[in-house]
């Protein structure tokens, strides 16, 4: 399962551009097209709008001629002004503090920051929780609002393990059981 959304890690302004042009490729990648009452597929979401908290990085001359050449509108949010978009600030200071607890537990150098973001944002995303105001079915996790199909939490295995469980199924035999294994 990809992390969704992907945590990105920019340092210069030059790259903000390759940055949301991973993150549309990345949604492109998983989002699901849904039905109508008939049955019939309807058209598959895409990115139109960024919006931004007036980021130096999303407000240079080269990510505003990105936006103008993919015909993506950027919305901004008042500077200084953080209680205009609190679901986003929470979540964002859910994954750190997360990040920062799995960080302290495993005495994880610093230098794995990125990677503990992004498996913060990956527990995040499979996990089912309520979305604020949102109509959203609060039975289904993030991941499966976006792709339609349930994460695949098997494959979050704790952080800096190098082995991942596997669970055997009945209808899948091992190959490696010995012969007189009954099965």
């Amino acid at each position: 399962m990809a992390p969704l959304p992907p945590g990105l890690f920019i340092k210069l302004k030059s790259e903000a551009d390759a940055a949301v042009k991973r993150c549309i490729a990345a949604f492109n990648a998983t989002v699901s097209t849904t039905i109508d009452e008939a049955g019939h597929p309807l058209p598959r979401p895409t990115v139109r709008v960024v919006h931004g908290d007036r980021e130096g990085k999303l407000m240079s001359h080269a990510f505003r001629a990105f936006r103008t050449s993919e015909f993506i509108h950027h919305t901004t949010s008042p500077p200084h002004d953080h209680d205009l978009n609190p679901i986003a600030e929470r979540i964002i200071g859910v994954i750190a503090e997360m990040a920062v607890a799995i960080k302290d537990s495993t005495d994880a150098p610093i230098r794995l920051w990125p990677w503990l973001i992004n498996y913060a944002v990956e527990w995040h995303n499979s996990i089912v929780s309520s979305t604020g105001s949102s109509p959203a079915d609060v039975n289904i996790s993030p991941h499966q609002r976006l792709t339609g199909r349930p994460p695949r939490v098997m494959d979050l295995a704790a952080f800096g393990s190098r082995a991942v469980p596997i669970s055997l199924s009945l209808f899948h035999p091992c190959p490696l059981a010995p012969p007189f294994a009954s099965r």
